[in-house]
């Protein structure tokens, strides 16, 4: 019915399309759908109902009230902190992403590392496994050569180990436990004066009698000394005139089985991992996504404002329609309290009245 209303819900669609999707910077798809769904309906409201069409030139007069002042300043605000929180969060998913690439890189060329500093211990490692299988086998056969010599020497041996192991136990007894025999002598005395003074603490002149003995430390200090001076004089003599002989005899025949093994060898070295490269890397930008995922669904929110003050102005106009109809008084510079005390009178007098008004006057 009104061409004139079908442009102007279909302008007014399409310039709230292009402010989202340019401004907002919305999903395509988004914007099409609010744009086609407001387009239909400001444009078949507009030109065949009087009511949309009262309503949407009622709500454009709203963006210059204070509600409406409020409302675009509210939604500068939400621009302001949306362009720069997504910008941030850009820049850590950009910045995750650099890291991720690196920490790829770097495990990369951490492993080629690993990889080739394993290959001369897994090389060493399998070339004495080889050397141990071969001097097994030449020690099963010299064993039984050397076990017939070793046995006729056997007890001899035992009967030297033990008198060297008593020597130097008695040796290492005696420095230890006697220490400085003088030293000893003398804390021992001191010793015993204190138990008598605490004995005798009246009579305790009578405790200084154990001083005098002193002189016994004197005599114990020289015999410490030769008694722990003999062992080792001992054990000189032992290694000098008996096991020195005999191990020189026995590096003798030792060095007659010494020999010499050569190895030639060939190896493969595979290298297994639970997760590779990718899928590590993947693992962390799904958990930076995933700690950034509460700060984009706030964001959203602020994106939707626009919607919000559009129903908020429809409301506000409908709302502003409904009081003009029922209310006289309402937003009316014409119907004025002297206009309403004369039409009184004119009502008391029984003339014909103006208020209330008819629906054609309204």
């Amino acid at each position: 019915r009104s061409i004139a209303g079908l442009v102007l819900g279909l302008a007014l669609a399409s310039v709230y399309g292009i402010l989202v999707l340019l401004v907002q910077g919305h999903n395509v798809w988004y914007c099409l759908v609010v744009t086609v769904v407001l387009g239909a309906g400001l444009g078949l409201g507009m030109a065949f109902s009087m009511k949309t069409r009262m309503v949407v030139l009622l709500a454009l007069p709203h963006f210059f009230t204070r509600e409406g002042k409020m409302l675009v300043m509210m939604f500068a605000l939400c621009l302001t902190l949306q362009g720069p929180g997504a910008n941030v969060l850009h820049n850590v998913s950009q910045l995750a992403k650099a890291l991720s690439c690196g920490a790829e890189l770097a495990q990369n060329q951490t492993v080629e590392r690993i990889q080739r500093a394993k290959e001369p211990l897994l090389n060493l490692q399998s070339k004495i496994k080889d050397i141990g299988q071969n001097a097994k086998v030449v020690g099963d056969r010299v064993r039984k050569f050397v076990r017939s010599i070793m046995d006729s020497t056997r007890h001899v041996a035992r009967a030297l180990r033990n008198v060297w192991l008593w020597l130097t136990r008695i040796g290492n007894i005696c420095n230890r436990e006697l220490g400085s025999p003088h030293g000893s002598c003398i804390r021992l005395m001191n010793e015993a004066k204190d138990r008598c003074e605490r004995a005798l603490p009246l009579f305790f002149h009578i405790c200084y009698v154990v001083l005098s003995f002193k002189v016994v430390c004197n005599v114990v200090d020289v015999l410490a000394a030769v008694f722990c001076t003999v062992p080792q004089y001992i054990q000189a003599f032992v290694r000098k005139n008996v096991a020195a002989p005999i191990t020189d005899a026995l590096n003798r025949v030792r060095e007659e089985f010494e020999f010499n093994i050569s190895v030639v060898h060939h190896f493969n070295v595979s290298l297994n991992a639970s997760k590779s490269l990718g899928q590590v890397s993947l693992d962390m930008m799904e958990a930076v996504q995933h700690q950034l995922e509460p700060y984009h669904r706030g964001l959203e929110i602020f994106s939707y404002i626009s919607i919000l003050a559009i129903f908020y102005l429809c409301f506000h106009a409908m709302r502003y329609r409904r009081r003009y109809l029922r209310d006289d008084t309402f937003d009316n510079v014409y119907i004025t309290r002297r206009f309403v005390e004369l039409d009184l009178r004119r009502a008391e007098q029984g003339r014909p009245t103006v208020l209330p008004l008819t629906a054609l006057e309204r």
